[in-house]
């Protein structure tokens, strides 16, 4: 069996050119699964958004991310000037369905599409971050160590996220778990992990998760730090969502990718999205600590 120290994703272990356009689809094993865990799923679901703005506007992130589509332009646009925020474009996209890794540029005459901004209280920090998105030059040359310092993320894990997404692996799952503190080799490219729920991204792809960022082990100490501030902030929008997110989370979870495909599967529920394009499967077995 492999070790772990050995058992590194690599770019040969991807297809080439393969790109599976955004996607979710979620099974319930069972009707009693779907009558006890759906509610819990669906109060769950927002709050992640909701508390990515709420963060910006009680002051503990100078910079978030927010798209805005046609439908939702008149009320978004007039809550972010009550609140005296300000949101500034950098890119249009087209709509997808799912969890999307990158943008999908289209033109202004689209009309499937959305804008991707950037939300912030402060009119420098917002053009910093459209700078450094490549706003005002060649769309590649962004500095993702000012993106990541704007959105709150600690030092460590924008240094990884440099690292490892903008060498290709945009879904970096397992790069992220096979050097946390408790990563066990239990089988060919199969991990195990016990670590915290404040860390754990493997139901980002439905908005189930408490950072916004990768931490660059699951055992980061600085951002299981920045997931109970976000907590905070949730308890502030709608404790019994944060405490469906946190019931949803400590579930045992198993993560397989293969051929550009991810099956999130925990004891309730199954959840299919698009992810790394890989030629074998990986597998990480995640147990809730806390």
């Amino acid at each position: 069996m492999e070790s772990k120290e050995t058992m590194k994703m690599t770019k040969d272990d991807l297809i080439e050119d393969l790109d599976i356009f955004p996607f979710t689809r979620l099974i319930w094993h069972s009707e009693k699964s779907r009558r006890i865990w759906e509610p819990k799923f669906k109060n769950a679901a927002p709050l992640h958004h909701k508390s990515e703005y709420e963060m910006v506007r009680q002051g503990y992130r100078k910079c978030a991310t927010l798209h805005f589509a046609s439908k939702s332009f008149d009320s978004l646009i007039e809550k972010i000037l009550e609140d005296g925020l300000i949101w500034l474009p950098i890119q249009r996209t087209k709509s997808y369905g799912g969890f999307a890794h990158k943008h999908y540029p289209t033109t202004a005459d689209d009309p499937d599409s959305s804008v991707y901004g950037v939300l912030s209280s402060s009119v420098e920090d917002a053009n910093l971050f459209r700078k450094a998105s490549g706003y005002f030059q060649n769309r590649e040359a962004c500095d993702h160590s000012i993106i990541g310092e704007l959105l709150g993320f600690p030092d460590c894990d924008y240094v990884f996220f440099n690292d490892v997404w903008m060498d290709g692996f945009f879904d970096p799952m397992w790069q992220h778990a096979i050097v946390a503190d408790s990563a066990e080799m239990t089988g060919e490219r199969t991990l195990k992990v016990e670590e915290s729920i404040y860390n754990v991204q493997l139901l980002r792809y439905t908005g189930h998760r408490f950072n916004s960022h990768f931490p660059h082990s699951l055992s980061c100490k600085k951002s299981q730090e920045v997931g109970k501030k976000w907590e905070e902030v949730g308890n502030y929008l709608n404790p019994s969502a944060v405490e469906d997110l946190k019931d949803i989370l400590r579930l045992p979870i198993k993560w397989t990718c293969l051929h550009g495909i991810a099956q999130v599967e925990t004891p309730h529920f199954t959840l299919l999205t698009n992810s790394m394009p890989t030629k074998e499967r990986w597998t990480i077995l995640f147990e809730a600590l806390d």
